[in-house]
């Protein structure tokens, strides 16, 4: 991690705000649950259609 970390603040040049960080991580692991149930019932619906 620390290797990426290292190319993404000089690659882009920005500083990485790591308390934003922490709380878009929370709210993306929130929605993985949903995500999944979604994916799910969009691929079923691709299945009827066909």
């Amino acid at each position: 991690m620390r290797g990426f970390r290292h190319f993404f603040c000089h690659a882009y040049g920005v500083n990485i705000d790591y308390e934003q960080l922490a709380m878009n991580l929370d709210k993306a692991r929130l929605l993985g649950p949903s995500l999944t149930q979604d994916v799910e019932n969009f691929l079923k619906q691709v299945t009827e259609i066909e």
